[in-house]
C-alpha cells in the first residue's frame, strides 16, 4: 500500500497553538503522531512525504524521526521548513526533491503530481511569497497531491487537488485507496474551483 502525508512539524512548539492541535506540548505531539502513523503504516508499505517534517531539525532529530516511522521511504518532497541537514534525508529516502520541485506517482493506473505546495491558484495571500515555487497546472484535470495547507483554510480537497497534511486527516497518513476513492467519487473535485490570487 502507498501512503501519503506531510506537515507534521515535529519539534515545532507553536504549531500546537497555530493549528489547534490536541497536544499539551511538543513532546506529547511527537510521540502521539509517531504512534498514530505506526498504527496504520506497516513496514513494507511505501511512504511519500510531501514536506515540512519538522522545524529547524538537527541531523540527529531527522534520523530519529524517519527511522521511527514505519514504511519504505520512497519520496521526500521538501517543504518551506525543510532544507537543512539534507545529507541525512538523502540517505533515508530513495528520492529527495528540493522545495518547489515535483515528483510523480501512479495510483490505480492514474498519474498524480506531488508537490509541497498547492497549485498556484490555491495559494493564500500569506503564501504569495512562494509564488515562484508553486506548481502551475498543466491541464484542467491534472491531479495534485500537496501539503502546506493546514486546517486554517476551508478546503481539504478541491479542484483536482488533495491536501495530505496531517491537520486535515487527524494526523493519519492517507492511503492510495482513499485518494483514489475521493478523486473518482467526490463531485466537489470536479465542480468547485479555488479563486485565483491577485498575482494571477
Amino acid at each position: 500500500m502507498k501512503y501519503f502525508s506531510s506537515d507534521h512539524h515535529f519539534y515545532h512548539k507553536n504549531i500546537i497553538k497555530y493549528c489547534n492541535r490536541p497536544f499539551k506540548d511538543f513532546k506529547e505531539m511527537y510521540h502521539k503522531m509517531i504512534e498514530i502513523w505506526n498504527s496504520i503504516v506497516k513496514e513494507d508499505d511505501e511512504v511519500y512525504y510531501l514536506g515540512d517534517l519538522g522545524m529547524d531539525l538537527s541531523e540527529h532529530q531527522i534520523e530519529e524521526i524517519v527511522r521511527s516511522l514505519n514504511g519504505i521511504k520512497k519520496i521526500m518532497v521538501f517543504g518551506n521548513h525543510d532544507g537543512k541537514h539534507t545529507k541525512n534525508i538523502n540517505e533515508l529516502f530513495e528520492q529527495v526533491l528540493p522545495f518547489g520541485k515535483d515528483a510523480y506517482v501512479e495510483i490505480k493506473g492514474i498519474e498524480y503530481r506531488l508537490n509541497h505546495l498547492p497549485f498556484i491558484e490555491g495559494l493564500t495571500e500569506y503564501d504569495e511569497r512562494f509564488h515562484d515555487k508553486a506548481p502551475i497546472r498543466k491541464w484542467g484535470k491534472e491531479r495534485l497531491l500537496c501539503g502546506h495547507v493546514h486546517n486554517n483554510v476551508s478546503w481539504k480537497y478541491k479542484d483536482y487537488m488533495l491536501n495530505v497534511g496531517v491537520d486535515n486527516w487527524n494526523f493519519k497518513p492517507v492511503s492510495e485507496d482513499k485518494i483514489h476513492e475521493i478523486f473518482e467519487k467526490n463531485v466537489e473535485l470536479l465542480t468547485n474551483k479555488i479563486e485565483y490570487t491577485k498575482n494571477n
